[in-house]
């Protein structure tokens, strides 16, 4: 019982150390470890005689005699790391313009190849005449070496109009120490369980220390990984460019100016606009000459075959008129003669010669 609580002292002074190699900044973590060292030492001496405990006593014992000269020279390189070697994300955003657009993005791509870099997003629009928009434009996300990034901003200005720029620079070093560091303390959690582990004769103790093994070494992978993700972020920077294809640049005040040059330039440039805008209608409509011509034959097909339409009905509507008057003339001619043949009926029959007046009527 004394050998176990003077294992579990060992460790416990083994966790304290770990504790302030990361400038006490992962004491769950520590403490999780002492557990797990305090747990697996009594298990094992369930299971081991005495001369194997006083063996794992003396191995302990020197590496954790090792251990305190690690620890400050791992402090002093963080200190140096914090005060002379900062980690800084830099990204830039442009919108620029341009009046040739094929030869922005041809430069653009040769820039970023020679400089060692990469495009890692790109959309391009190259127009459409049926949302009757012919202007070109381009959004692209480039990847530069940190050290050419300032080349690549003047570069891109060379060839374009910059119209607007934004810089923002992140400084990611304590986030970067502190992964560093509670990096470096599960890989000497690691080494720790490693050494349990050849020790350990129970299946429970190696079924137990192979599954902490596993925890361990898969926070392991997730901060190197995370540490990767830094690096590169600090070595390459980000810049998102956003071209346009335009017929004048924008102009760019760079100095004051009198009344009367701005009436000036302000005049000229409502004329260049005016002169713009007839040149584009007379250029859209010649290119689009087919499509008028056929729209206008489309319409008058359809005025014609509406008039066409209404010729008939008037015609059909005249022919029903007709007949209908026909028939009413007919049934009345027929009703008059039913009359009068209804009246001779009932006059009486004249014996005499009709033709021989009476002395009245001669009179």
């Amino acid at each position: 019982m004394k050998k176990i609580r003077s294992r579990v002292a060992v460790l416990m002074l083994l966790g304290v150390m770990l504790c302030s190699f990361v400038a006490c900044g992962y004491s769950s973590d520590t403490a999780m470890s002492e557990t797990i060292y305090g747990d697996s030492f009594m298990m094992s001496n369930q299971s081991s005689n005495h001369k194997e405990s006083n063996e794992s006593y003396d191995m302990i014992t020197e590496e954790m005699d090792g251990a305190p000269a690690e620890a400050p020279m791992s402090d002093s390189s963080t200190g140096a790391d914090v005060t002379t070697n900062r980690k800084l994300i830099r990204t830039v955003t442009m919108e620029v313009e341009t009046e040739a657009f094929e030869t922005m993005m041809t430069n653009v791509e040769n820039k970023v190849s020679s400089m060692g870099g990469y495009i890692e997003h790109a959309y391009t629009y190259n127009g459409s005449a049926y949302s009757n928009s012919a202007r070109r434009y381009a959004e692209m996300t480039v990847r530069v070496p940190d050290s050419e990034l300032e080349t690549f901003v003047e570069q891109v200005a060379g060839f374009s109009n910059v119209v607007s720029k934004t810089t923002s620079t992140e400084d990611i070093t304590l986030e970067y120490v502190d992964t560093e560091g509670l990096r470096d303390m599960y890989l000497a959690e690691e080494q720790s369980l490693l050494a349990l582990l050849e020790k350990a004769e129970s299946v429970e103790d190696i079924s137990y220390l192979t599954s902490q093994l596993s925890q361990v070494r898969y926070n392991i992978e997730n901060l190197e990984s995370r540490l990767l993700k830094y690096d590169d972020l600090v070595e390459y920077a980000t810049i998102h460019l956003y071209i346009e294809e335009v017929e004048v640049y924008t102009p760019v005040v760079t100095e004051e100016k009198t009344f009367g040059e701005e009436i000036k330039d302000g005049f000229t440039a409502s004329l260049q606009d005016i002169w713009n805008s007839v040149v584009n209608f007379v250029k859209n409509t010649i290119i689009n000459l087919p499509y008028i011509i056929r729209f206008f034959v489309v319409v008058g097909l359809i005025i014609l075959a509406i008039r066409l339409i209404i010729v008939i009905i008037k015609k059909v509507i005249k022919k029903n008129r007709a007949k209908k008057v026909a028939t009413q003339n007919h049934t009345n001619v027929q009703a008059v003669a039913v009359k009068n043949e209804a009246e001779t009926a009932q006059k009486p029959e004249n014996t005499k010669n009709p033709d021989v007046k009476t002395g009245e009527e001669a009179k």
